[in-house]
């Protein structure tokens, strides 16, 4: 049984959302994770706080690689919903050419949208294609996706500059919300919020799609600090979410069993191995360390051709030694190359990579 890849996107707006995205990857995904590899299955979550980079803002890419990493992610969507709606890029300004060229139907669907509207319609709505290499691909739903609207009681506790960041009463920037007179702007939300949910449960009706809908609430800290939010004052730090529930049970709990039951219907054949000899352990540590090493990578144009050229001279039957000054990418290159190889039906690779499994360090075990 070979490896397979389960790339979960987690889509919400960001400042509101940290708690929500500490706790999946302090309590759930590390579980998740665990769980994936008695399966054989490599689990990558895909959190954008820190994957949007300063190139991407500048270059007017963000929304580029949030609809790319949706792609990647498929059949899987993990989406958080509160009571702000987020940041509404401006068509003329805010995106790339390139984002443009990747999704030529964004031009007609952006306006008037934040990225989180946006995200939740790429994935699992209303998908648009997507060129690659000039051909055109059709995107299918998210068929597995899970949703989690927050509970909105905690705003009565809130201060002024809390209010900016959890709500977009305070908004400046986005020209929509700039016509909603302040005390209204709750009320939009809510309203987007409950048209959203109806879209959902349609298009759960419609087709195969696996959507689930959950409310949660999380107790509101007054004395929390929320490191991300420092720079925004100490009355927008203080206060935060803690101790997660949906309807009384664990969020952890019933978040695992949700995902686990999703990957557990995508992959079918991939059940728990609880009887493993010691040299099938080592040969699965030393595949998973391989397939998380292709994930990732960048091929050059000869990236492999020295490689090639090794393997296909029969005169030669010494040592090919690969050499570079740490961090610049052996591992992952040697990685890909014999996943490479071994995707040839007259050829079987083994890799061996020290010190990535139990025994890769005792000589005999070679």
């Amino acid at each position: 049984m070979d490896w397979q890849r389960v790339t979960i996107f987690i889509s919400s707006t960001f400042n509101d959302m940290h708690a929500e995205r500490d706790y999946l990857v302090k309590n759930v995904f590390p579980e998740l994770r665990e769980w994936c590899e008695k399966r054989k299955i490599h689990l990558v979550d895909v959190d954008l706080r820190w994957g949007v980079t300063t190139d991407d803002t500048e270059n007017k890419n963000t929304v580029g690689t949030c609809l790319k990493n949706i792609d990647k992610s498929r059949p899987f969507f993990l989406c958080f919903l509160g009571q702000r709606w987020g940041w509404m890029p401006n068509p003329e300004e805010d995106i790339s050419e390139e984002t443009i060229k990747s999704y030529p139907e964004i031009k007609n669907r952006i306006k008037g949208k934040s990225v989180t509207e946006m995200e939740i319609e790429h994935a699992l709505l209303d998908p648009m294609h997507r060129i690659i290499e000039n051909e055109e691909k059709t995107c299918e739903s998210s068929k597995h996706t899970l949703f989690f609207f927050r509970n909105p009681d905690y705003i009565k506790h809130l201060n002024k500059k809390q209010e900016e960041i959890y709500t977009n009463i305070s908004e400046k920037n986005n020209e929509l919300l700039k016509k909603i007179q302040k005390d209204k702007r709750v009320e939009y939300i809510d309203q987007k919020l409950k048209e959203f949910k109806d879209k959902i449960t349609i298009k759960s009706k419609e087709d195969d799609s696996r959507i689930r809908l959950n409310h949660y609430k999380g107790n509101w800290d007054k004395e929390h600090t929320v490191p991300e939010l420092v720079h925004m004052g100490e009355k927008a730090s203080k206060g935060g979410f803690t101790d997660f529930t949906i309807d009384d049970d664990s969020f952890k709990d019933v978040i695992l069993d949700q995902l686990k039951e999703e990957i557990a219907i995508a992959f079918p054949e991939h059940m728990e191995i609880k009887e493993t000899t010691d040299l099938q352990k080592e040969l699965d540590q030393q595949d998973l360390f391989r397939e998380i090493n292709t994930h990732g990578f960048i091929p050059r144009k000869k990236s492999f051709k020295e490689l090639d050229s090794y393997l296909e001279d029969n005169n030669k039957n010494g040592l090919c030694v690969l050499t570079a000054e740490a961090g610049l990418g052996k591992t992952m290159l040697l990685a890909n190359y014999i996943t490479k190889l071994n995707e040839r039906n007259d050829l079987k690779v083994y890799g061996r990579f020290s010190g990535v499994s139990d025994k890769s360090g005792e000589q005999y075990n070679i």
